[in-house]
């Protein structure tokens, strides 16, 4: 009986090894949990992140050999859930798309790695529908601005322009920000005329537009924004883009007679005086005035805008 006793403890210390015959880890490999998109979608976004999710943390393995429709894919792990790996790739419209994930393409803490492979498709949805209009709406537009327009339409629905906005309104300091950091210049440069009652100053004149012209001649896009500030009262100084501290009141604007209208005139003759020096240099300006006019009021119950 004692020799049967040691003959079976002998047995249970071979089946609990580390190694099975085969040299394989008997230390639990992570499990596929779920992926972004899931199997199958359809209609799924171009711009949409491909993420896949483990039952544990995971590393990626030096030589992962996940791909995307069979072409080698650039993968890191996820800095925010680090069950997570995260695949990036240009996805185009209405087509579908394979992600293979092979034995052994990551590891968990014990350093198992995934012994099923994993596999998920999808389908992008289609091409947006055209703009519809194809010619600038002016007699005789320049060729930098259809070439810009054109630029914009072939891009549409398709891919996201990566742009700065000036810092605090009129320089390139947030773009090369994004340069310092990243190595790499945003298509655009985006400006404010939110100064204008000031300029042109020592500390603000927007007249001056060298930094924007060699932008622009480094093929960089320009945009520019107005955040119209107004007087807290007729003939005031004091300027303001809140509703409540002014008695610039927005319906009396294309009244003529008013106080209103005659500012807001002055105004927009000073903002194309400026916008002119653009057009003179053929540097076409992707133009977006009354930046959030509407403020708030479509967004809560009872919102009110909050720019006048």
């Amino acid at each position: 009986m004692v020799k049967h006793g040691i003959l079976l403890i002998v047995i249970s210390l071979s089946l609990f090894g580390c190694k099975d015959k085969d040299g394989k880890s008997d230390k639990p490999s992570p499990a596929f949990e779920s992926s972004i998109p899931t199997d199958g979608s359809v209609d799924v976004k171009t711009d949409i992140e491909i993420s896949i999710t483990f039952d544990e943390s995971i590393s990626l393995a030096s030589k992962h050999g996940i791909t995307v429709n069979e072409l080698p894919a650039t993968v890191m792990r996820s800095n925010i859930k680090l069950t997570t790996i995260i695949v990036t790739t240009d996805l185009e419209f209405q087509t579908k798309y394979t992600v293979k994930i092979p034995v052994g393409a990551v590891i968990n803490t014990q350093g198992v790695g995934l012994n099923i492979p994993v596999e998920f498709s999808f389908t992008t949805k289609p091409a947006p529908k055209n703009l519809g209009e194809t010619e600038l709406v002016v007699a005789n537009p320049s060729s930098q601005a259809v070439n810009v327009y054109n630029f914009l339409k072939e891009n549409y629905g398709i891919k996201s322009i990566s742009s700065t906005m000036a810092n605090v309104n009129w320089n390139l300091n947030e773009a090369e920000w994004v340069y310092k950091h990243t190595g790499k210049h945003p298509a655009m440069a985006t400006f404010d005329y939110i100064h204008l009652p000031f300029s042109p100053v020592n500390w603000i004149d927007y007249s001056k537009t060298d930094f924007i012209e060699e932008w622009w001649s480094y093929n960089g896009l320009i945009s520019a924004s107005w955040h119209w500030n107004v007087p807290k009262k007729e003939g005031s100084t004091e300027y303001t883009y809140k509703p409540e501290e002014t008695t610039f009141k927005a319906s009396n604007a294309l009244l003529e007679g008013t106080w209103e209208n005659d500012f807001i005139v002055a105004d927009l003759k000073k903002i194309a005086n400026y916008l002119k020096l653009l057009q003179q240099k053929e540097i076409p300006v992707i133009w977006r005035p009354l930046h959030e006019a509407a403020g708030n009021i479509y967004e809560y119950d009872g919102g009110k805008a909050w720019f006048w």
